[in-house]
């Protein structure tokens, strides 16, 4: 049984790699049905022959608003399921074919992921599965494995896996409410499969899909005001104040050498986060 996909790229001041993720996609084993680019920096022009439908917001949304848009755009076009994807992930020809098997049979099943390596460490697994600590700490437990360890590992439940990468049941993903779009960048993916979860739906890994990508500099402000913000909307599922257990480890390691994370940028973080700042990350510590 062959399920038919469309493939929604989140674009950002990189066209040319757009452009390679476009042209593989259609010597796929399953190539998507279409595609949509959502344009977050405005500068992505189609050269392709077949079918690009380019959605360019009014500025740059982030990922969460971005890929809201794609995905209502797919299921306008009638499409049950959604390949979504960041313009730095590559795949491997059979991966899409697998990753929709994984939906044939399990009403369950919300989101299906390949195993994921670095782009620059091709046999490095950069995530294989996320899960998520008491304190809302997120980790990819398996990063640094060797890709080869899971050449017979079957299909599994995981707690969220990278937004890098996501092939979605598109009802399941209304049902909800989608990306929450006030991360801007990062730990939406988290949030959103946390929500499937409880709702009853099942998240999977699928090590043999593979595909590889450059994971992003997640920076200190982000990771204060983004833990900060997913700890408050989920009462009781995580402890309380994790931010600051979080400041003085980081704090700490600063004062040791051992840390790159700024206290200072930390607490701005989560200080925006408390008082609901969401949106771009400032430019400077001191304004908005």
């Amino acid at each position: 049984m062959s399920l038919a996909f469309a493939l929604v790229v989140i674009h950002y001041r990189d066209p040319a790699a757009v452009d390679l993720l476009l042209a593989d996609s259609q010597v796929w084993e399953q190539p998507p049905g279409t595609t949509f680019v959502v344009d977050n920096s405005s500068d992505f022009v189609s050269q392709h022959p077949f079918e690009v439908t380019v959605i360019r917001p009014s500025a740059n949304v982030g990922y969460g608003a971005a890929a809201n848009a794609g995905i209502r755009a797919a299921r306008v076009r009638g499409y049950d399921f959604v390949l979504l994807v960041t313009q730095d992930c590559w795949l491997e020809p059979h991966a899409s074919a697998i990753l929709l098997d994984a939906f044939v049979f399990d009403e369950l099943t919300a989101v299906a992921a390949p195993l994921l390596a670095y782009r620059d460490r091709p046999t490095v697994v950069f995530s294989a599965g996320g899960v998520v600590s008491p304190v809302g700490r997120t980790t990819h437990p398996a990063s640094g494995c060797a890709v080869s360890d899971f050449e017979q590992s079957e299909r599994q439940p995981i707690e969220w896996a990278d937004g890098a990468c996501l092939m979605l049941r598109a009802r399941a993903f209304e049902e909800v409410g989608g990306f929450d779009p006030a991360y801007f960048l990062y730990v939406e993916e988290v949030d959103l499969q946390l929500r499937l979860r409880l709702a009853g739906h099942r998240i999977l890994v699928v090590p043999q899909a593979r595909g590889w990508q450059s994971p992003g500099n997640y920076t200190t402000y982000l990771k204060y005001r983004n833990l900060t913000y997913f700890t408050r909307k989920f009462p009781g599922h995580f402890d309380r104040w994790p931010w600051a257990r979080q400041l003085y480890i980081d704090s700490r390691g600063a004062l040791l050498g051992r840390s790159r994370h700024s206290p200072a940028w930390g607490l701005r973080g989560y200080l925006d986060a408390a008082r609901s700042r969401m949106g771009p990350p400032p430019k400077s510590l001191f304004r908005k």
